[in-house]
């Protein structure tokens, strides 16, 4: 999977900003290398993808030059660090500019506005500074920062030519307000699925095809590849299709391998695989089955079992890096 560059956004303005209020029972800090233990374990739980020790911390924050000064938002029962984002000064890069760096909030204390508020702290002292813009660059699977960031008045730029169509996928409608185009279902006999199906829409009885590894589509599984096979049939309702599968036993692993007869996914377009890849990641649902089809498409499905009971299916028609 190749990896993508970061997203860049900017601030055109600093002298609109909004008041900086902090909430009872929190206080802001300029922090020192004096507390980069408090520090790098704030940093571990914002991010736990990564590890945060005190020496990579002085080295991201104190022993790099550029960053002028680490904010902290600080619980004011326990004295504890519950968030931060440093400022940062790159005047060959962005002239003019502030540079955003490593915002982040306690795992226990996200969404409760944390972020924005040490944000708006550091943005407030940019003004100070006499820049009259800020920038930052972040990942697309940071959907609440990225929010956070827009109703800031934080705008995108386009750096390269991934940036346009992730941009459009980031701020496309969410899951829950697209439409569902295809229902699919799991049968165990093809034959007698489609008779029935066809007689309760009161449609023909449409053809069956045979889905060919490694022809119609380079599957994976788990990131290996396969050659699973399923029985397919459609039914065209509208907006939504029907579509029946019955696995072909034994022909390889699959998500369609060992599924029980019924509701087996909905299916929904993309025009970003990968952002769509990690807004699913971030909520826990992964992607565990992908292949490519005709002109360029592919599709993917991500497993919902555990909480849902089903997998979501992604089709993209013209594909994109995943």
């Amino acid at each position: 999977m190749p990896d993508l560059s970061h997203l860049r956004m900017r601030r055109s303005r600093l002298d609109n900003l909004p008041a900086l209020v902090l909430p009872e029972g929190f206080a802001l800090r300029s922090l020192t290398a004096a507390e980069l233990p408090e520090l790098a374990c704030l940093l571990s739980a914002a991010f736990p993808e990564m590890v945060w020790t005190p020496k990579k911390t002085h080295e991201a924050l104190f022993a790099d030059l550029s960053v002028k000064e680490t904010l902290a938002l600080v619980e004011e029962s326990t004295g504890n660090l519950v968030a931060t984002a440093s400022a940062r000064l790159l005047p060959e890069r962005f002239p003019e500019a502030g540079y955003l760096h490593w915002v982040g909030a306690h795992k226990t204390f996200q969404g409760k506005g944390l972020g924005r508020l040490v944000t708006l702290a550091v943005l407030h002292r940019f003004r100070e500074m006499g820049c009259t813009s800020a920038v930052l660059e972040t990942q697309d699977f940071r959907l609440p920062a990225l929010q956070t960031y827009l109703k800031l008045g934080f705008e995108p730029e386009h750096d390269d030519d991934t940036h346009a169509a992730r941009w459009e996928a980031i701020l496309s409608p969410p899951l829950g307000k697209q439409p569902v185009t295809q229902v699919a279902f799991v049968v165990k006999d093809m034959d007698l699925a489609r008779e029935a199906w066809a007689k309760a829409l009161n449609v023909p009885i449409p053809e069956t095809r045979l889905t060919i590894p490694g022809h119609e589509r380079d599957l994976t599984y788990l990131g290996k590849p396969t050659g699973a096979q399923a029985k397919l049939a459609f039914f065209n309702l509208g907006q939504v299709q029907i579509e029946l599968i019955e696995p072909v036993v034994g022909s390889g692993p699959s998500v369609w391998d060992n599924a029980p007869e019924g509701v087996h996914h909905l299916a929904f377009r993309t025009k970003n695989m990968a952002a769509t890849r990690d807004a699913l990641a971030a909520a826990g649902i992964p992607l565990v089955f992908r292949g490519d089809g005709a002109n360029g498409s592919q599709m993917a499905y991500f497993d919902a079992r555990e909480t849902l009971g089903l997998y979501f299916e992604f089709a993209e028609a013209k594909k994109t890096p995943l």
